[in-house]
């Protein structure tokens, strides 16, 4: 995987973090990952990439070696908050942003609060619009299998194998989920490994993942955006994608055939192409 620089920046309430830089020497972008994971896990998209790009991915707040917010509030602006600082700390000059699903909405928060501030977003199922879908498992119920999840395993060899033998990761580019395992657990003083995004982070990003008004601001939203879905079973519904789609004033939507909502960890390649595909208008 491409070899990055480890830099920390501190947010105004106070939190540490962790950003890695890939490099590159042409127009900044920013990755956002989605909840539990990591920036490190961009690295193989990262490889896909031209080098046009200078590639910067951010660990949000109580993710990978970012350390949690104060008295464990997971409210979504401070997500916002923590790009915005990545943003200002490394003087990125109006860069992309590349969001996935609690990334991507953390993208819009800190496009609302500050106008401007991307040149263009690449938003790949961004989590909002739970509300009133019954159907769907929603930040609460979403909290509940997080507090379950294991979060210790004896080695390094236990956890590769407990990984891809569940469901979730089943269909992870296997680089990905090399990155998952080194970058997203800590090595304890016994040998064993620890999740860094602890279940007790997880749960709280969930039960506050419905608590902004993110939705209802789509609209002053004016920079160009990007809104890919999958088709496959785990994708946000249609109408998820349309309620977003519909709010914002400036956006294409489209599909990334074949994959599911961990699209950008699934195919890499695929969706490095198609977010070049959609940036290099703007280069």
């Amino acid at each position: 995987m491409t070899a990055a620089s480890l830099l920390t920046v501190q947010t105004p309430d106070g939190v540490d973090i962790a950003v890695r830089d890939f490099g590159g020497s042409g127009e900044p972008v920013l990755f956002a990952h989605a909840t539990g994971f990591c920036g490190a896990m961009f690295g193989p998209l990262v490889e896909s990439l031209p080098s046009r790009y200078r590639a910067v991915a951010i660990d949000l707040r109580g993710h990978g070696d970012s350390a949690p917010p104060p008295d464990l509030d997971f409210d979504w602006q401070g997500f916002a908050t923590d790009l915005l600082t990545v943003i200002d700390g490394l003087a990125l000059d109006l860069p992309f942003v590349v969001g996935h699903s609690c990334g991507a909405t953390a993208a819009f928060l800190a496009e609302q609060r500050r106008p401007g501030t991307f040149r263009r977003m690449y938003c790949y199922e961004p989590a909002m619009g739970f509300a009133g879908r019954g159907d769907l498992p929603g930040p609460n119920l979403l909290s509940e299998g997080a507090r379950r999840r294991r979060a210790i395993f004896a080695s390094h060899d236990e956890l590769v194998g407990y990984l891809r033998s569940k469901a979730l990761f089943a269909r992870f580019d296997p680089a990905v989920l090399d990155a998952y395992v080194q970058y997203g657990f800590a090595q304890e003083d016994d040998g064993s490994l620890r999740l860094k995004c602890l279940p007790e982070y997880e749960a709280r990003t969930f039960e506050n993942g419905g608590s902004h008004d993110g939705v209802a601001r789509l609209g002053e939203i004016a920079c160009p955006v990007e809104l890919v879905y999958g088709d496959a079973a785990d994708s946000f519904p249609s109408e998820m994608a349309q309620l977003v789609h519909a709010g914002l004033p400036n956006a294409g939507l489209h599909t990334a055939l074949g994959l599911g909502h961990l699209g950008p960890f699934e195919s890499p390649a695929q969706i490095a192409r198609d977010i070049d595909e959609r940036f290099r208008s703007s280069v």
